[in-house]
């Protein structure tokens, strides 16, 4: 991990996992979008009931709030989205 990335975690101090579930054939192109979200650290393509889990950090809820509805659902290809939100650090 370089500094800027620890610098960067220490400022948004807000994690959410967001699970997405994505129009039939539509997962890569959705997965590569999101990872050129910057608020987004990680973008997994997972097996259940969603097709993606992606980790995002914000400044605070609202952030979180305005990350999912203008960034998120737009990408061609999003059919649903469920936020949940970090509330306890290991």
């Amino acid at each position: 991990m370089i500094i800027s990335d620890i610098y960067r975690r220490n400022q948004l101090s807000v994690k959410a996992f967001i699970l997405i579930t994505t129009k039939v054939g539509k997962s890569r192109e959705v997965l590569s979008r999101l990872n050129e979200i910057d608020s987004i650290e990680a973008v997994d393509s997972v097996l259940g009931p969603y097709d993606i889990i992606a980790v995002a950090r914000g400044e605070d809820v609202n952030s979180i709030g305005d990350l999912v509805p203008s960034m998120i659902h737009p990408i061609d290809g999003v059919d649903r989205t469920t936020t949940c939100l970090s509330v306890k650090k290991e």
